[in-house]
């Protein structure tokens, strides 16, 4: 099959309906049951982005598979536009509170304290860049992390317009 031939097909109904989902306020997805065996379905829904959040061991006896009892996965996912991103920008905003004030964030748990604590030996906080009080950057082994974003989608912009390279070398360039 050409990739056009793929291109065209359509999308399974469950992949289309993730959108709709969120729309009518679903923040979770769930499918609940694919047997391990079947490497191509794995390989979908891993592809859209499900994680793996359980197993059932030996779920079921399949014909293919006689006299041996198979495990299944449980898929799940968040469906929110930017549940990623929120989650990035807070981990590295609770990392920022807890080098500058020494304590943890309010309504930390324990493990919540123990990964702050075990990130804090890797990154560290410096001045902004033009002396003020407008914040510190935090650094992680001598670069900046850039938890925003819109601001990563602009470096990334300003890359591929001075060099007019590929993803590749706009990706590189960003990371040295």
């Amino acid at each position: 099959m050409s990739a056009m031939e793929a291109f065209l097909l359509p999308k399974p109904p469950g992949i289309v309906e993730l959108d709709d989902l969120w729309e009518k306020g679903y923040t979770y997805s769930v499918f609940n049951l694919v047997y391990e065996t079947n490497v191509a379905s794995c390989r979908i829904w891993d592809a859209l982005g499900f994680k793996r959040v359980g197993r059932i061991k030996g779920c079921g006896n399949l014909k293919s598979y006689p006299d041996e009892l198979v495990d299944a996965i449980i898929y799940g996912r968040d469906l929110g536009p930017d549940g990623e991103d929120f989650v990035s920008e807070e981990r590295f905003d609770k990392i920022r509170f807890y080098l500058k004030h020494g304590k943890y964030p309010n309504g930390a748990d324990r493990a919540e304290k123990s990964r702050l604590r075990s990130a804090a030996t890797h990154y560290k906080l410096l001045p902004a860049e033009d002396g003020s009080d407008n914040g510190e950057r935090l650094m992680l082994k001598d670069k900046e992390v850039v938890s925003d974003p819109q601001r990563q989608y602009e470096i990334a912009r300003q890359i591929h317009a001075s060099q007019h390279g590929g993803i590749n070398k706009t990706t590189a360039t960003i990371a040295e």
